[in-house]
């Protein structure tokens, strides 16, 4: 039997999906300023009407636009959704059909929920904690790769900007002459159900500043059989906004290495 909130964040997202494919395609004609700001409208529009199905059916519940963090918070709730109201929003301003809206419910601060909803292909990626991961309703496992050799590894496009820039460097190049295919999509959200579904075998990414949207996909990652670590092989990827998530095998050989082609001194903290 499915969640209760699980059938309610589905709702959600895809209600949310179809605001978003109304309006794509529609600003390659205006100006900049008009331009910025009815692409925020958007996002703040899927946001509203994401928050407004929560509470009428949850009142109760914490809503968090991880974008926004100002909102008014219940503190007598145990229970939060994290709400990723356009996930690839560049993707989405140059007519790129590769975005998503993702929603992770914790209960007393564990993800227990996870959804990720691609409103362009209608690809619907959640999880239950302890009950696997699912794409559109059929189990998915991440995938092994029998020589890590041809992995493909997938980061976001924000490394580009780390202040480390000489470290960064470093660590992507010799993951550039070590493997075989690298991919930079620009949907955080859609890079990590991708490692859950075996499209990619490995996500990374270098002192990411928005860190909450990561929530969605690991518990995806970890219901397909995958790992999510800091670089170090801990849990701190919150904190660091440094992350891994992969196969246990990928992410043991990338842990391995890992100290040998980026100087961690720089990007502990």
């Amino acid at each position: 039997m499915m969640h209760p909130i699980l059938n309610i964040a589905i709702y959600a997202v895809r209600e949310a999906g179809k605001l978003i494919n109304k309006y794509y395609g529609m600003f390659s004609s205006i100006n900049h300023v008009k331009f910025n700001e009815n692409l925020l409208n958007i996002s703040n529009t899927s946001a509203y009407l994401i928050a407004n199905i929560i509470k009428k059916f949850y009142p109760n519940h914490i809503f968090l636009n991880i974008y926004q963090n100002d909102e008014k918070k219940n503190i007598f709730s145990k229970t939060q959704w994290i709400v990723d109201p356009l996930n690839g929003f560049r993707n989405f301003a140059n007519n790129l059909p590769h975005f998503s809206i993702s929603i992770a419910v914790q209960i007393n601060l564990k993800t227990e929920i996870s959804v990720i909803y691609d409103p362009i292909r209608n690809e619907l990626f959640t999880a239950i904690r302890g009950q696997g991961a699912q794409l559109n309703g059929y189990r998915i496992r991440i995938k092994k790769n029998e020589n890590i050799k041809y992995a493909i590894l997938s980061s976001s496009s924000d490394c580009m900007k780390n202040e480390y820039n000489s470290d960064y460097c470093s660590f992507i190049n010799s993951l550039l002459l070590n493997y075989q295919s690298f991919r930079c999509t620009g949907s955080v959200a859609l890079d990590l159900a991708y490692v859950a579904a075996g499209r990619f075998s490995l996500f990374f990414n270098v002192q990411s500043k928005i860190k909450k949207k990561f929530i969605s996909g690991d518990l995806l990652v970890r219901e397909s059989g995958g790992v999510v670590t800091d670089f170090f092989g801990g849990h701190d990827y919150l904190i660091s906004g440094n992350i891994l998530a992969g196969h246990p095998n990928t992410i043991k050989k990338i842990l391995s290495n890992i100290q040998d082609i980026f100087n961690l001194k720089n990007i502990k903290k």
